[in-house]
């Protein structure tokens, strides 16, 4: 059974196909345009807090996945894929996004991206290779999770994989490729694979050049 709390949801369409899935919206919570979410499996949660959404599009194909958006109006065209079981990806507050994609998939992979963060337009955030690698029977590319810190901007066309771990006021410069590691505080990184250009920066939103 799937639960809906929200007093507008004309916009929203809604396709599920297992059992004790629940949808909670928040009672402020708008979604716009083509706003749609697709669950196949079971004892699924998705959690989207009070604001306005355009163009969210969620998919989940598994058991026990979790997602969570936190309040923003920020959000236009985010794609967000989960498959697999046991996975989850949150979203914190005042976050924004345009036309971007996430994945999470294989078993207890986790995508937290934390408050106040700003993802340019065509981002993908990978916590999973899509398709498994073999040796000998085994899988040797197995997902990582990913975290992204509060107040960090990515710019457009980057791409952050698997076990990245990118810590607070970061930036990443467009078109970078963000693999597994670790990313201290207030660093500036950029290329492909993606290296710390500057250290001990930070950012705002407003240019400042007069």
């Amino acid at each position: 059974m799937i639960y809906i709390y929200r007093r507008i949801f004309n916009l929203l369409k809604i396709r599920n196909k297992g059992k004790n899935n629940t949808i909670h919206l928040g009672k402020m919570c708008y979604l716009r345009k083509k706003s749609r979410i697709r669950i196949n499996g079971n004892d699924n949660n998705v959690y989207i807090d009070d604001g306005v959404y355009k163009d969210i599009n969620i998919n989940i194909v598994g058991d026990n996945n979790t997602i969570k958006i936190l309040n923003t109006t920020r959000i236009n065209d985010l794609k967000i894929i989960i498959q697999n079981n046991f996975n989850s990806v949150t979203i914190g507050k005042n976050v924004a996004f345009t036309k971007s994609l996430i994945v999470s998939c294989g078993k207890n992979n986790h995508i937290l991206i934390d408050d106040d963060c700003m993802i340019s337009t065509n981002t993908e955030i990978w916590g999973c290779d899509g398709h498994s690698i073999l040796k000998d029977g085994e899988i040797i590319n197995l997902s990582k999770s990913i975290y992204i810190g509060k107040h960090t901007w990515i710019g457009a066309n980057a791409k952050i994989l698997k076990g990245a771990n990118i810590q607070e006021n970061c930036v990443i410069g467009a078109n970078s490729l963000v693999t597994s590691g670790k990313i201290k505080n207030n660093s500036l990184i950029a290329g492909n694979p993606a290296k710390i250009i500057k250290e001990n920066i930070t950012w705002v939103v407003d240019n400042l050049e007069n």
